[in-house]
């Protein structure tokens, strides 16, 4: 209760609560009766009592009802992140793998491994009029990579057929590479690009450039 202006008020709030708001509304009118009829202010004390108890029961409630409703529909808030992050990453590396491998020609790579064998790597595969192959995969420090800074040996897989070149890295045709990659490979291409951010401009691949051995 507040005393203002000679009259007691009660003031009653629940983050808005209507029916909390229309309790202190009757509660209020009930005291102005009450004054105006010469209750005391002890009268008028011993009166409110009763009043007040339930209301304050009503408060403390709706508080509570609207905490544990808070609560509540932050949990399943954060569920919902949670599950649309699970849902999300693998759908990213899906979107990838479907476009790598659906959006034109691709070739398996036999690179040599450290063991002495050959891990079998799918890559994508651009010809420059017939004359220039190129094939990206790797950057620089990659073993297999420094191995091709002078003209050494790798065999593709194109077309279930087994091709033997010579590959030596082709640094200076990177930009090259990705326009011809690009041309062939179009919305894939553009996908893999968009999600990986691996643009021309921020690609450290460096191309290899294979020469048929006759």
């Amino acid at each position: 209760f507040v005393l203002f202006d000679n009259e007691y008020c009660a003031v009653a709030t629940a983050q808005g609560s209507a029916d909390v708001f229309l309790a202190s509304v009757v509660l209020t009118y009930e005291i102005g009766v009450l004054q105006r009829i010469g209750a005391t202010e002890r009268g008028l004390y011993s009166v409110c009592n009763p009043l007040v108890i339930p209301l304050a029961i009503g408060l403390t409630y709706r508080c509570l009802q609207s905490f544990i409703i808070k609560k509540c529909q932050t949990r399943v808030f954060m569920k919902r992140i949670v599950l649309i992050l699970l849902a999300v990453v693998p759908a990213y590396f899906l979107v990838i793998l479907a476009a790598s491998e659906m959006g034109g020609e691709v070739v398996t790579l036999l690179r040599p491994s450290v063991e002495g064998g050959f891990d079998e790597v799918r890559v994508w595969i651009v010809d420059d009029d017939g004359d220039v192959t190129l094939i990206e995969h790797g950057g620089e420090g990659d073993r297999w990579l420094e191995g091709l800074k002078a003209a050494g040996p790798i065999s593709l897989l194109r077309d279930g057929v087994k091709i033997d070149y010579l590959a030596q890295q082709a640094v200076a045709m990177h930009a090259r590479y990705h326009v011809l990659r690009r041309e062939k490979y179009g919305l894939a291409d553009q996908i893999i690009e968009t999600l990986t951010g691996a643009s021309v401009d921020v690609c450290e691949g460096i191309p290899v450039q294979l020469h048929v051995v006759k």
